[in-house]
Protein backbone atom coordinates (compact mmCIF):
# COMPACT_ATOMS: atom_id res chain seq x y z
CA UNK A 1 0.00 0.00 0.00
CA UNK A 2 1.19 3.50 -0.80
CA UNK A 3 -0.57 6.77 0.17
CA UNK A 4 0.53 10.36 -0.21
CA UNK A 5 -1.08 13.77 -0.35
CA UNK A 6 -1.70 17.15 1.27
CA UNK A 7 -2.67 16.37 4.88
CA UNK A 8 -3.66 19.94 5.71
CA UNK A 9 -5.69 19.34 8.89
CA UNK A 10 -6.25 21.09 12.17
CA UNK A 11 -3.66 20.57 14.89
CA UNK A 12 -5.98 18.27 16.87
CA UNK A 13 -6.30 15.83 13.93
CA UNK A 14 -2.66 14.75 13.96
CA UNK A 15 -3.41 11.93 16.39
CA UNK A 16 -6.14 10.60 14.09
CA UNK A 17 -3.69 10.42 11.19
CA UNK A 18 -1.18 8.55 13.36
CA UNK A 19 -3.85 6.05 14.48
CA UNK A 20 -4.97 5.51 10.88
CA UNK A 21 -1.38 4.84 9.78
CA UNK A 22 -0.79 2.39 12.65
CA UNK A 23 -4.02 0.48 11.95
CA UNK A 24 -3.00 0.00 8.31
CA UNK A 25 0.66 -0.85 9.15
CA UNK A 26 1.90 2.22 7.30
CA UNK A 27 5.20 3.94 7.98
CA UNK A 28 5.91 7.63 7.40
CA UNK A 29 8.42 8.05 4.57
CA UNK A 30 9.11 11.76 5.12
CA UNK A 31 12.16 12.83 7.05
CA UNK A 32 10.93 14.35 10.32
CA UNK A 33 11.07 18.13 10.82
CA UNK A 34 11.69 18.81 7.11
CA UNK A 35 9.17 21.43 5.84
CA UNK A 36 7.25 20.85 2.62
CA UNK A 37 6.35 24.48 1.89
CA UNK A 38 8.10 27.87 2.12
CA UNK A 39 6.32 28.70 5.39
CA UNK A 40 8.08 25.98 7.39
CA UNK A 41 5.11 23.60 7.62
CA UNK A 42 5.15 19.86 6.97
CA UNK A 43 1.76 19.05 5.46
CA UNK A 44 2.65 16.90 2.43
CA UNK A 45 3.08 13.37 3.75
CA UNK A 46 3.76 9.95 2.22
CA UNK A 47 2.97 6.61 3.89
CA UNK A 48 3.74 3.07 2.78
CA UNK A 49 4.18 -0.49 4.03
CA UNK A 50 6.56 -1.38 1.18
CA UNK A 51 10.14 -2.12 2.21
CA UNK A 52 12.81 0.26 0.83
CA UNK A 53 10.24 2.91 -0.15
CA UNK A 54 11.54 6.45 0.38
CA UNK A 55 10.41 10.08 0.13
CA UNK A 56 12.68 13.13 -0.19
CA UNK A 57 11.68 16.81 -0.23
CA UNK A 58 13.20 18.40 -3.37
CA UNK A 59 12.79 22.09 -2.59
CA UNK A 60 14.83 23.11 -5.65
CA UNK A 61 12.31 21.63 -8.12
CA UNK A 62 9.97 24.54 -8.81
CA UNK A 63 6.28 23.90 -9.51
CA UNK A 64 3.28 26.17 -9.95
CA UNK A 65 2.12 25.72 -6.33
CA UNK A 66 3.51 26.91 -3.02
CA UNK A 67 4.37 23.32 -2.05
CA UNK A 68 7.80 21.79 -2.43
CA UNK A 69 8.17 18.75 -4.67
CA UNK A 70 8.04 15.41 -2.85
CA UNK A 71 10.18 12.84 -4.68
CA UNK A 72 8.89 9.29 -4.06
CA UNK A 73 10.93 6.14 -4.73
CA UNK A 74 9.46 2.63 -4.77
CA UNK A 75 11.28 -0.67 -5.39
CA UNK A 76 10.26 -2.56 -8.51
CA UNK A 77 8.20 -5.45 -7.10
CA UNK A 78 5.61 -5.90 -9.86
CA UNK A 79 7.62 -6.63 -12.99
CA UNK A 80 8.46 -10.29 -13.50
CA UNK A 81 10.60 -10.08 -16.62
CA UNK A 82 14.33 -9.36 -16.16
CA UNK A 83 15.31 -5.71 -16.05
CA UNK A 84 18.72 -4.19 -16.70
CA UNK A 85 19.45 -2.05 -13.63
CA UNK A 86 20.57 1.46 -14.37
CA UNK A 87 23.81 2.76 -12.98
CA UNK A 88 23.38 4.37 -9.58
CA UNK A 89 26.00 6.35 -7.69
CA UNK A 90 26.09 6.14 -3.87
CA UNK A 91 29.15 8.09 -2.76
CA UNK A 92 28.32 10.98 -0.44
CA UNK A 93 28.05 10.59 3.33
CA UNK A 94 24.30 11.26 3.27
CA UNK A 95 23.74 8.67 0.54
CA UNK A 96 25.79 6.04 2.35
CA UNK A 97 23.95 6.81 5.59
CA UNK A 98 20.61 6.42 3.84
CA UNK A 99 21.80 3.19 2.21
CA UNK A 100 22.80 1.81 5.59
CA UNK A 101 19.37 2.73 7.00
CA UNK A 102 17.50 0.98 4.17
CA UNK A 103 19.32 -2.36 4.13
CA UNK A 104 18.09 -3.53 7.60
CA UNK A 105 14.46 -2.92 6.56
CA UNK A 106 14.69 -5.68 3.94
CA UNK A 107 17.19 -8.06 5.55
CA UNK A 108 14.33 -10.25 6.80
CA UNK A 109 13.72 -11.35 3.21
CA UNK A 110 17.09 -13.12 3.01
CA UNK A 111 16.41 -16.90 3.08
CA UNK A 112 18.23 -19.07 5.62
CA UNK A 113 18.71 -22.23 3.56
CA UNK A 114 22.13 -22.81 1.94
CA UNK A 115 22.33 -26.60 1.49
CA UNK A 116 21.22 -27.13 -2.11
CA UNK A 117 22.05 -25.38 -5.37
CA UNK A 118 18.54 -23.91 -5.58
CA UNK A 119 18.71 -22.54 -2.04
CA UNK A 120 22.12 -21.00 -2.75
CA UNK A 121 20.83 -19.33 -5.93
CA UNK A 122 17.85 -17.93 -4.03
CA UNK A 123 20.12 -16.67 -1.24
CA UNK A 124 22.46 -14.93 -3.69
CA UNK A 125 19.58 -13.43 -5.71
CA UNK A 126 17.88 -12.09 -2.56
CA UNK A 127 21.12 -10.57 -1.26
CA UNK A 128 21.96 -8.87 -4.57
CA UNK A 129 18.37 -7.62 -4.99
CA UNK A 130 18.37 -6.13 -1.48
CA UNK A 131 21.62 -4.24 -2.05
CA UNK A 132 20.54 -3.01 -5.49
CA UNK A 133 17.14 -1.83 -4.25
CA UNK A 134 18.68 0.01 -1.29
CA UNK A 135 21.30 1.63 -3.55
CA UNK A 136 18.61 2.73 -6.02
CA UNK A 137 16.55 4.29 -3.23
CA UNK A 138 19.50 5.99 -1.53
CA UNK A 139 21.63 7.05 -4.50
CA UNK A 140 21.28 9.05 -7.66
CA UNK A 141 21.34 7.88 -11.28
CA UNK A 142 24.52 8.30 -13.26
CA UNK A 143 24.04 10.83 -16.04
CA UNK A 144 26.39 10.28 -18.93
CA UNK A 145 28.26 13.28 -20.22
CA UNK A 146 27.95 15.39 -17.08
CA UNK A 147 29.82 15.43 -13.82
CA UNK A 148 30.16 17.87 -10.99
CA UNK A 149 33.27 19.98 -10.60
CA UNK A 150 35.96 18.34 -8.42
CA UNK A 151 35.78 21.19 -5.91
CA UNK A 152 31.97 20.94 -5.52
CA UNK A 153 31.07 19.95 -1.94
CA UNK A 154 27.95 19.26 0.08
CA UNK A 155 28.20 22.80 1.46
CA UNK A 156 28.07 24.17 -2.09
CA UNK A 157 25.04 22.03 -2.87
CA UNK A 158 23.29 23.26 0.28
CA UNK A 159 24.02 26.90 -0.51
CA UNK A 160 22.78 26.43 -4.08
CA UNK A 161 19.56 24.77 -2.87
CA UNK A 162 18.95 27.61 -0.41
CA UNK A 163 19.53 30.20 -3.13
CA UNK A 164 17.06 28.44 -5.45
CA UNK A 165 14.49 28.16 -2.67
CA UNK A 166 14.65 31.89 -1.93
CA UNK A 167 14.36 32.72 -5.64
CA UNK A 168 11.17 30.69 -5.75
CA UNK A 169 9.66 32.85 -3.02
CA UNK A 170 10.59 36.06 -4.84
CA UNK A 171 10.38 35.22 -8.58
CA UNK A 172 11.01 38.81 -9.69
CA UNK A 173 14.49 38.73 -8.18
CA UNK A 174 14.50 42.29 -6.79
CA UNK A 175 14.85 41.51 -3.13
CA UNK A 176 17.56 41.91 -0.52
CA UNK A 177 17.15 38.30 0.64
CA UNK A 178 17.95 37.08 -2.86
CA UNK A 179 21.03 39.29 -3.05
CA UNK A 180 22.29 38.03 0.31
CA UNK A 181 21.66 34.40 -0.66
CA UNK A 182 23.51 34.90 -3.96
CA UNK A 183 26.49 36.48 -2.20
CA UNK A 184 26.53 33.66 0.35
CA UNK A 185 26.44 31.07 -2.43
CA UNK A 186 29.31 32.77 -4.25
CA UNK A 187 31.30 33.00 -1.01
CA UNK A 188 30.85 29.27 -0.34
CA UNK A 189 31.94 28.43 -3.90
CA UNK A 190 35.07 30.59 -3.67
CA UNK A 191 36.00 29.02 -0.34
CA UNK A 192 35.47 25.50 -1.68
CA UNK A 193 37.64 26.20 -4.73
CA UNK A 194 40.40 27.69 -2.61
CA UNK A 195 40.36 24.77 -0.18
CA UNK A 196 40.33 22.22 -3.00
CA UNK A 197 43.40 23.64 -4.74
CA UNK A 198 45.21 24.10 -1.44
CA UNK A 199 44.66 20.44 -0.49
CA UNK A 200 45.65 19.30 -3.97
CA UNK A 201 48.93 21.22 -3.95
CA UNK A 202 49.75 20.21 -0.38
CA UNK A 203 49.26 16.57 -1.36
CA UNK A 204 52.05 16.61 -3.95
CA UNK A 205 54.82 14.40 -2.56
CA UNK A 206 56.84 13.66 -5.70
CA UNK A 207 56.97 14.43 -9.41
CA UNK A 208 54.80 11.42 -10.22
CA UNK A 209 51.89 12.81 -8.22
CA UNK A 210 52.26 16.16 -10.00
CA UNK A 211 52.09 14.56 -13.45
CA UNK A 212 49.16 12.40 -12.35
CA UNK A 213 47.23 15.45 -11.15
CA UNK A 214 47.98 17.40 -14.33
CA UNK A 215 46.81 14.50 -16.48
CA UNK A 216 43.64 14.07 -14.41
CA UNK A 217 42.80 17.79 -14.49
CA UNK A 218 43.32 18.04 -18.23
CA UNK A 219 39.95 18.56 -19.88
CA UNK A 220 38.92 15.74 -22.22
CA UNK A 221 39.13 16.70 -25.84
CA UNK A 222 36.52 16.37 -28.52
CA UNK A 223 38.25 13.23 -29.85
CA UNK A 224 36.12 10.10 -29.90
CA UNK A 225 37.18 6.56 -30.88
CA UNK A 226 37.24 6.31 -34.67
CA UNK A 227 34.88 4.10 -36.67
CA UNK A 228 35.53 0.38 -36.66
CA UNK A 229 36.24 -1.46 -39.89
CA UNK A 230 35.60 -5.20 -40.19
CA UNK A 231 36.34 -6.38 -43.71
CA UNK A 232 34.64 -3.99 -46.09
CA UNK A 233 32.04 -2.82 -43.55
CA UNK A 234 32.55 0.33 -41.47
CA UNK A 235 30.66 0.74 -38.17
CA UNK A 236 30.23 4.25 -36.76
CA UNK A 237 27.63 4.21 -33.98
CA UNK A 238 28.48 2.99 -30.49
CA UNK A 239 26.01 0.10 -30.55
CA UNK A 240 27.17 -1.08 -33.98
CA UNK A 241 30.81 -0.98 -32.91
CA UNK A 242 30.01 -2.86 -29.70
CA UNK A 243 28.20 -5.62 -31.61
CA UNK A 244 31.00 -5.85 -34.16
CA UNK A 245 33.65 -6.14 -31.44
CA UNK A 246 31.59 -8.80 -29.69
CA UNK A 247 31.38 -10.89 -32.85
CA UNK A 248 35.04 -10.46 -33.78
CA UNK A 249 36.51 -10.89 -30.31
CA UNK A 250 34.16 -12.99 -28.21
CA UNK A 251 32.44 -15.18 -30.81
CA UNK A 252 35.44 -16.34 -32.82
CA UNK A 253 35.40 -19.80 -31.19
CA UNK A 254 32.63 -22.30 -30.52
CA UNK A 255 32.40 -25.51 -28.53
CA UNK A 256 33.48 -27.41 -31.67
CA UNK A 257 36.89 -25.72 -31.48
CA UNK A 258 37.55 -27.02 -27.95
CA UNK A 259 40.35 -29.52 -27.34
CA UNK A 260 39.53 -33.10 -26.27
CA UNK A 261 39.21 -33.78 -22.56
CA UNK A 262 42.84 -34.31 -21.42
CA UNK A 263 42.01 -35.60 -17.95
CA UNK A 264 42.80 -39.22 -17.07
CA UNK A 265 40.60 -40.78 -14.37
CA UNK A 266 42.43 -41.78 -11.20
CA UNK A 267 41.53 -45.18 -9.82
CA UNK A 268 40.75 -45.34 -7.01
CA UNK A 269 39.56 -41.73 -6.84
CA UNK A 270 41.23 -39.54 -4.23
CA UNK A 271 39.82 -36.42 -2.63
CA UNK A 272 41.90 -33.27 -2.24
CA UNK A 273 41.82 -32.01 1.38
CA UNK A 274 39.79 -28.82 1.28
CA UNK A 275 38.26 -27.22 4.36
CA UNK A 276 34.64 -26.20 3.93
CA UNK A 277 34.21 -24.19 7.12
CA UNK A 278 34.79 -20.47 6.64
CA UNK A 279 35.29 -17.85 9.32
CA UNK A 280 33.75 -14.41 9.13
CA UNK A 281 37.21 -12.82 9.22
CA UNK A 282 38.30 -14.90 6.23
CA UNK A 283 35.27 -13.77 4.22
CA UNK A 284 35.83 -10.15 5.24
CA UNK A 285 39.47 -10.22 4.12
CA UNK A 286 38.54 -11.69 0.73
CA UNK A 287 35.55 -9.44 0.04
CA UNK A 288 35.98 -5.92 1.42
CA UNK A 289 39.72 -5.69 2.18
CA UNK A 290 40.98 -5.62 -1.36
CA UNK A 291 42.29 -3.13 -3.90
CA UNK A 292 40.23 -4.42 -6.84
CA UNK A 293 37.04 -2.41 -6.30
CA UNK A 294 35.57 -2.14 -9.82
CA UNK A 295 31.90 -3.23 -9.65
CA UNK A 296 30.30 -5.66 -12.05
CA UNK A 297 26.94 -5.65 -13.78
CA UNK A 298 25.10 -5.50 -10.44
CA UNK A 299 26.74 -2.11 -9.68
CA UNK A 300 27.45 -3.13 -6.06
CA UNK A 301 30.78 -1.59 -5.06
CA UNK A 302 33.17 -2.59 -2.29
CA UNK A 303 32.36 0.72 -0.58
CA UNK A 304 28.70 -0.28 -0.34
CA UNK A 305 29.62 -3.69 1.06
CA UNK A 306 31.86 -2.03 3.64
CA UNK A 307 29.05 0.30 4.72
CA UNK A 308 26.70 -2.58 5.63
CA UNK A 309 29.15 -5.40 6.33
CA UNK A 310 28.06 -5.76 9.96
CA UNK A 311 24.53 -6.39 8.62
CA UNK A 312 25.20 -8.72 5.67
CA UNK A 313 28.55 -10.25 6.67
CA UNK A 314 27.12 -13.45 8.14
CA UNK A 315 24.81 -13.94 5.14
CA UNK A 316 27.80 -13.63 2.79
CA UNK A 317 29.71 -16.16 4.92
CA UNK A 318 26.80 -18.62 4.72
CA UNK A 319 26.65 -18.10 0.96
CA UNK A 320 30.35 -18.80 0.43
CA UNK A 321 30.34 -21.76 2.81
CA UNK A 322 27.36 -23.31 1.01
CA UNK A 323 29.08 -22.89 -2.36
CA UNK A 324 32.18 -24.72 -1.12
CA UNK A 325 30.12 -27.53 0.40
CA UNK A 326 27.89 -28.04 -2.65
CA UNK A 327 30.49 -27.22 -5.30
CA UNK A 328 28.02 -24.85 -6.94
CA UNK A 329 28.71 -21.78 -9.06
CA UNK A 330 25.92 -19.29 -8.42
CA UNK A 331 23.72 -18.09 -11.28
CA UNK A 332 23.96 -14.51 -10.01
CA UNK A 333 27.76 -14.68 -10.41
CA UNK A 334 27.81 -16.09 -13.96
CA UNK A 335 27.21 -12.70 -15.55
CA UNK A 336 30.01 -10.26 -16.30
CA UNK A 337 30.12 -6.83 -17.88
CA UNK A 338 32.62 -6.81 -20.75
CA UNK A 339 34.41 -3.55 -21.55
CA UNK A 340 36.64 -3.01 -24.57
CA UNK A 341 39.83 -1.00 -24.05
CA UNK A 342 42.53 -0.17 -26.62
CA UNK A 343 45.69 -2.24 -26.48
CA UNK A 344 48.79 -0.44 -25.30
CA UNK A 345 50.76 1.11 -28.13
CA UNK A 346 48.15 0.50 -30.82
CA UNK A 347 47.60 3.66 -32.84
CA UNK A 348 45.31 2.30 -35.54
CA UNK A 349 42.03 1.81 -33.68
CA UNK A 350 40.11 1.02 -36.85
CA UNK A 351 40.89 -2.70 -36.56
CA UNK A 352 39.21 -5.03 -34.04
CA UNK A 353 42.61 -6.51 -33.09
CA UNK A 354 43.54 -3.13 -31.58
CA UNK A 355 41.03 -3.69 -28.78
CA UNK A 356 41.01 -6.17 -25.93
CA UNK A 357 38.12 -7.16 -23.66
CA UNK A 358 38.16 -7.04 -19.87
CA UNK A 359 35.50 -8.64 -17.68
CA UNK A 360 34.05 -6.73 -14.74
CA UNK A 361 32.80 -9.32 -12.23
CA UNK A 362 30.56 -8.78 -9.24
CA UNK A 363 32.46 -7.77 -6.10
CA UNK A 364 30.72 -10.58 -4.21
CA UNK A 365 31.80 -13.01 -6.94
CA UNK A 366 35.40 -11.80 -6.73
CA UNK A 367 35.33 -12.33 -2.96
CA UNK A 368 34.43 -16.01 -3.41
CA UNK A 369 37.06 -16.32 -6.13
CA UNK A 370 39.79 -14.93 -3.84
CA UNK A 371 38.70 -17.16 -0.98
CA UNK A 372 38.98 -20.31 -3.12
CA UNK A 373 42.31 -19.18 -4.59
CA UNK A 374 43.78 -18.67 -1.13
CA UNK A 375 42.57 -22.11 -0.06
CA UNK A 376 44.20 -23.70 -3.11
CA UNK A 377 47.44 -21.79 -2.57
Amino acid sequence: MFCWGDYHQREDRGGDIAVWAAQNSLSLLNTTNVPTNPYGNTIDLAFSNIALAAAVVEDHLATSSNHFTLCLTLPDITLTFPQVPGKVRVTTEDELRRFRELVPTGIWRIPQGNATALELDNLAAALVDLLQSAATAAGRPVRKGTRSAPWWTEECAGAAAEYRAIRRIFPLGFNRDIQLARKEFQRVVRRAKRQYWRNLIDGFSDSASVFKAVRWLKAPGAFQPPPLQVGDIVYETQIDKANALRRCTLERRTAADDIPDPWIPVSPSRAIPFGQEITLQEVEDATIKTGNTSPGADNITVKLLQAVWDIIGDHVRRLYEGCLAAGHHLKAFREAEVVMIPKLGRRNLLKPRAWRPISLLSCLSKGLKRLIARRLA
